[in-house]
């Protein structure tokens, strides 16, 4: 008997704490960044991992360019470098 409401107790106190952890708001994730690693090659340090980005004759070449919210800020660092496609 003590057993089984041992076991309860337990179950409702991790439920809970799932529930609050759950309920909290997510964090800001910090602002993406362009680094040079040499003269045509950059990485862009951010959310989701990082984007390579490799400046070549013919245009530009992206290594990994994560997911679809992060289009913008990428687009942005990429044409910071060079107006090619």
């Amino acid at each position: 008997m003590k057993t089984g409401l041992a076991v309860r107790l337990a179950a409702i106190l991790f439920s809970a704490g799932v529930w609050i952890a759950q309920a909290q708001n997510p964090q800001t994730p910090p602002p993406s960044r362009l680094e040079k690693i040499k003269d045509d090659l950059y990485v862009i340090l951010g959310e989701g991992g990082n984007t390579t980005v490799f400046l070549t004759e013919e245009g530009v070449i992206l290594v990994d360019d994560k997911f679809e919210r992060n289009y913008d800020d990428i687009v942005a660092k990429v044409k910071s470098l060079t107006d090619k496609p």
